[in-house]
């Protein structure tokens, strides 16, 4: 791995300190994907979670709009609900990436906005669930975006209008070198929106080679809500109502 994650850390901590001055924030999104603030996910990166949290926003009264992926994305980059950008599930005749986003949305998202207020804008990552194209979607300067849903290995990336393919290369250790390739490359005085999307933690639970064997005796955790049938069987006694009939 060229680049840590702790390394990529610190240019945050010290890209998003700039004084915007005239010329705007910097901005640096990392959006994790399927994360679940009930898993405690990050426990083994404490010090990484709290110098993250330490140097830039939290949320304590935060709404996901859609619990699904496609939706819950396409609401971040517009700010607007699934009604409205009209992407209501991960297919293509769902939205997700549908000829409406494409030519209705897309073009009026954040990136769009900031980058035609003369922001440097780069994307490196998961995007929607049905991108599948060599197009650099809506303002972009700087496109790394991947094919299809979360995968970590034998990946396709579209890098600046053309689709390369990697094999062997991890894909989080991919984004790591990009974003820290940007954020030491950025146009001094000019203000960076820049959003990192990967996959994890996100299915398939495929961890780096290093890291396979990295905590051999930690169990997953399970919450309440885990495996649950989404159509529990229908019986007699659940289709009681309080006054003793049956419906």
């Amino acid at each position: 791995m060229p680049y840590s994650f702790v390394a990529l850390c610190l240019l945050l901590v010290v890209s998003g300190r700039a004084d915007p001055g005239k010329s705007g924030y910097n901005f640096v999104l990392i959006l994790a994907d399927d994360q679940d603030i009930m898993l405690h996910g990050m426990t083994p990166m404490a010090k990484t979670l709290e110098q993250i949290a330490n140097e830039g926003i939290t949320f304590v009264n935060a709404f996901t709009t859609s619990p699904i992926c496609c939706p819950s994305r396409s609401s971040i980059l517009t700010g607007q609900y699934a009604h409205n950008h009209k992407t209501y599930n991960n297919s293509l005749s769902g939205g997700c990436y549908g000829s409406f986003w494409k030519k209705k949305i897309e073009p009026q998202a954040l990136p769009a906005l900031l980058y035609n207020a003369g922001y440097e804008t780069f994307f490196a990552g998961k995007y929607l669930n049905e991108y599948y194209s060599e197009a650099v979607p809506s303002g972009w300067s700087q496109w790394f975006g991947l094919h299809g849903n979360s995968r970590y290995y034998n990946f396709t990336v579209t890098e600046n209008g053309k689709a390369v393919h990697y094999s062997d290369e991890y894909f989080t250790d991919y984004l790591n070198s990009k974003s820290i390739e940007f954020l030491q490359k950025v146009t001094e005085g000019k203000p960076f929106f820049a959003m990192i999307a990967p996959p994890a933690p996100h299915a398939p639970f495929t961890p780096a080679h290093r890291h396979d064997k990295l905590f051999p005796n930690v169990k997953a955790v399970r919450t309440p809500n885990f495996n649950i049938s989404s159509s529990p069987l229908r019986n007699a006694k659940s289709l009681q109502h309080n006054d003793g009939h049956i419906c």
